[in-house]
């Protein structure tokens, strides 16, 4: 009994802790669409555990969400001695423990919508295809070749998308670096989560290009393969 008098009062005085927090700190960063939905998968392996599904009287979803917030929360306040800028042409990247968080900055003349689609030039056939649209500041198509073990995601989106964006780093490979393709310029980089990603930026549009299965000069090459698609 005594201990879930104390539970109930350890969450409530987290509760009030977290929302004077946020109060001080708003958080209106984006999370990277590859990052969401390893955070999803965590989640799901969490809830497929012997723990009930709530937590007191909080929904476990809602409690997991305010934990992430926690977490992040303290990285920023008890680890910002341990971010390290990286400042390039067209962007600002912060390192942490677990991420990375990039920040386009020369957005204040960018195209607001995509006024311009883009496409891959290269043969992909062979994969099955799933497209996302938002007329508006997302394209996104998702090729998936079971047979090969191979996926790739390429993704078209305004500046203002990707002002904020966290990029899973966790367990990098290759950190985020700075490239040129057909006198593009973007990042580079490969972690245990995320595999292999470009985003570059073209012509003021931003662009992902993800893979799994692909050599570095392989994706390259389908980076090399952009090109505007015919209205």
């Amino acid at each position: 009994m005594y201990d879930e008098m104390i539970k109930e009062a350890l969450r409530a005085d987290f509760e009030r802790e977290i929302g004077l927090a946020l109060e001080e700190f708003p958080l209106d960063h984006k999370f990277s669409r590859r990052h969401l939905r390893q955070m999803k998968r965590l989640f799901r392996l969490s809830e497929e555990k012997s723990f009930d599904k709530t937590v007191g009287h909080i929904p476990l979803r809602k409690a997991v969400v305010v934990a992430l917030i926690a977490v992040l929360l303290t990285a920023i306040l008890t680890g910002a001695s341990m971010l390290i800028y990286k400042l390039w042409d067209n962007y600002r990247i912060r390192d942490l423990d677990l991420y990375s968080l990039l920040e386009i900055t020369d957005i204040e003349n960018a195209p607001k919508t995509l006024e311009q689609r883009y496409e891959l030039g290269i043969d992909l056939s062979s994969y099955k295809r799933k497209v996302h649209i938002d007329e508006y500041f997302e394209y996104m198509v998702e090729y998936t070749n079971e047979k090969e073990k191979r996926y790739l995601v390429f993704e078209q989106t305004t500046k203002d998308v990707y002002q904020n964006i966290f990029l899973n780093t966790e367990d990098a490979i290759v950190p985020p670096a700075e490239v040129e393709i057909n006198g593009w310029k973007g990042l580079f980089f490969e972690s245990k989560y995320e595999d292999m990603v470009y985003i570059m930026d073209i012509d003021d549009y931003m662009f992902e290009i993800a893979g799994g299965g692909f050599t570095r000069e392989e994706l390259a090459d389908i980076v090399k393969s952009i090109r505007k698609a015919e209205k």
